[in-house]
């Protein structure tokens, strides 16, 4: 196995205990979501990037089950059509890789702006990344 999801009352835990092959959320259809196998980038990181190991993540059962239904668009314009990638944006993880100019470091427990996946690669330019204070849990 290279990683297991569940769904724990609303949050994807993604277990790390396989190594190799990353897994991500894909919409496969209306109201079908399974996980999909990707390959994760393998260049270095830039400046502004941030690695994270995935420990949990959050399914908004507004936007994204909107967005699982096939009935949001982002815009004016009509929903992308199915299949769908990328989805998710609220992540806790632990970075494994970080530029000079993320403000995080290797270790650190963040709360990102990252997709449903096990290991996302974030721009920490555009996308939120902050250090979780370690009185703080993975699910608070």
């Amino acid at each position: 196995m290279h990683g297991k999801l569940t769904v724990d009352a609303g949050r994807y835990v993604f277990d790390r205990k396989g190594r190799g092959v990353e897994r991500r959320v894909m919409f496969k259809a209306p109201m079908q979501a399974e996980m999909q196998a990707f390959k994760f980038p393998t260049e270095p990181i830039k400046a502004w990037e941030v690695d994270i190991a995935t420990r949990t993540s959050l399914l908004s059962p507004g936007t994204e089950l909107a967005f699982l239904e096939g009935r949001l668009g982002m815009t004016d314009t009509p929903p992308p059509p199915f299949p769908k990638t990328g989805v998710g944006y609220a992540n806790v993880g632990v970075v494994l890789c970080a530029g000079e100019m993320t403000g995080v470091r290797p270790g650190q427990r963040v709360f990102s702006m990252g997709n449903h996946a096990s290991r996302v690669r974030i721009d920490a330019r555009k996308e939120l990344c902050i250090p979780i204070p370690e009185n703080v849990s993975d699910d608070a």
